[in-house]
């Protein structure tokens, strides 16, 4: 019996996903069945096919964008040519193109570098202010007039209020886009390709493949050839995954980042307390003498080594022989 490995539907890219579920339905029509289970299960599959257009991969961008993108650069060359052709009356030495340039230098200057940086509709923002201002001062218009840059402030009014137009559409436009729920159409899409194929396997098996062999076939070299473009991107993954580990240093197998430091610390920490109980001297009991003035200066122990306790403790007079303890002595003693 033919495999045809259905789990692997899950591992397909939502373009995929809806592109195989064409492909297959495309097959069904070219190969009719006159079974009414297959037809009834192959009309379930179709059915998902419109669902499926609308979770396939497309361009998240707008059809507007490229025409916003255009709009705020021609914006860009305005105001650059604006205030160039300022910035050259202001130098010039003739005082009928000095004089105006400098009260237009002054109007440019007051929004500065903002006109060029910031957000879209804060630029936009910026330059109605200017323009506004120019309309409402007589001083102004004069200047723009005697420097001829008229032209040139109303090709900039025109644009920026097609570029505040068509900002304002798109969005209002994203808002009411609708999206689908693309896990449940494509769990649903699934399900029914699943059953469709084990109607196939079950009348094949009782009917024979002279029947639906040409069907299965076409249907398996199909399911192949997506089974072995996800096999290409998992290798493809796998091996960018095996650089990346090559250019990294290695660590402790099995183990976390955030583990192996607490690892780290926690060793080290260790270390630093056996060291400190190492270079801690060992507690020496003292000796309690029978007169107040011998507490004073204790004698010195001998005998004793580095980091061990008191082996032995002198006699209280040291003109008496030291008594040995043991056998011997009791059979001096009884002798």
């Amino acid at each position: 019996m033919q495999q045809f490995k259905l789990s692997r539907l899950a591992l397909l890219k939502n373009d995929e996903h809806a592109q195989l579920i064409e492909q297959v339905c495309r097959i069904l029509d070219d190969h009719p069945v006159d079974d009414g289970h297959v037809s009834r299960v192959a009309a379930k599959v179709k059915s998902h096919q419109k669902a499926l257009k609308g979770i396939k991969c497309q361009s998240r961008k707008h059809a507007l964008t490229p025409v916003l993108s255009e709009l705020a650069e021609k914006r860009r060359r305005t105001l650059i040519s604006l205030k160039m052709r300022v910035k050259a009356a202001w130098w010039s030495p003739l005082s009928e193109e000095n004089e105006p340039a400098r009260v237009l230098k002054f109007w440019l200057d007051k929004q500065g570098k903002r006109l060029m940086n910031g957000s879209c509709m804060a630029r936009t923002r910026r330059v109605n202010e200017m323009l506004q201002d120019a309309v409402g001062d007589a001083s102004l218009r004069e200047a723009l007039t005697a420097l001829r840059l008229m032209p040139l402030v109303d090709c900039l009014r025109e644009t920026n209020e097609a570029f505040s137009a068509a900002f304002m559409q798109r969005n209002e436009e994203r808002a009411h886009e609708e999206k689908a729920d693309s896990r449940a159409v494509r769990k649903a899409a699934d399900k029914d390709v699943k059953l469709l194929m084990k109607v196939l396997l079950v009348q094949t098996e009782m009917e024979g493949e002279s029947r639906y062999g040409e069907l299965m076939g076409e249907l398996g070299k199909l399911f192949a050839y997506y089974w072995k473009a996800v096999a290409v991107r998992k290798g493809r993954r796998t091996a960018a995954k095996a650089k990346n580990g090559a250019q990294t240093p290695p660590a402790i197998h099995g183990m976390k980042k955030g583990r192996r430091i607490a690892v780290e610390a926690e060793r080290k920490k260790n270390t630093e307390s056996i060291t400190a109980v190492d270079q801690v001297p060992a507690t020496i009991h003292p000796v309690r003498a029978t007169t107040p003035q011998e507490n004073l200066t204790p004698p010195a122990i001998i005998g004793i080594r580095k980091g061990g306790g008191a082996t032995a403790t002198p006699h209280k007079n040291t003109g008496l022989p030291a008594r040995n303890i043991g056998f011997g002595s009791d059979r001096q003693h009884s002798g």
